[in-house]
């Protein structure tokens, strides 16, 4: 299995999520993702996580245009990632 499957499946099993209480709406988006829900987006900070780099290496990269500018959430303008995007991302870093 590649090191990015080990690694994407590491970070969701291990991210701190409780069934009993879902108090915010990221870790809503996180519990919809443990029952299998892929359609669901990624905050930066956690496709940092996934690929193994800083938030401020990913920011970099997106402002040299060495990675392309994911699409952006219309209510609070934050970039959203799709895990097809987090793997094109990781071809780029690992090529």
């Amino acid at each position: 299995m590649p090191d990015f499957v080990i690694s994407l499946l590491t970070f969701l099993l291990t991210y701190p999520y409780s069934a009993d209480v879902v108090c915010c709406p990221s870790m809503a988006r996180k519990a919809a993702r443990r029952n299998g829900d892929r359609s669901l987006y990624y905050r930066t900070a956690e496709v940092a996580s996934i690929l193994g780099i800083s938030t401020r290496t990913l920011f970099r990269k997106l402002k040299c245009g060495e990675f392309p500018e994911p699409k952006r959430d219309p209510t609070n303008n934050y970039r959203v990632w799709t895990i097809s995007e987090i793997e094109h991302l990781n071809t780029l870093l690992k090529g």
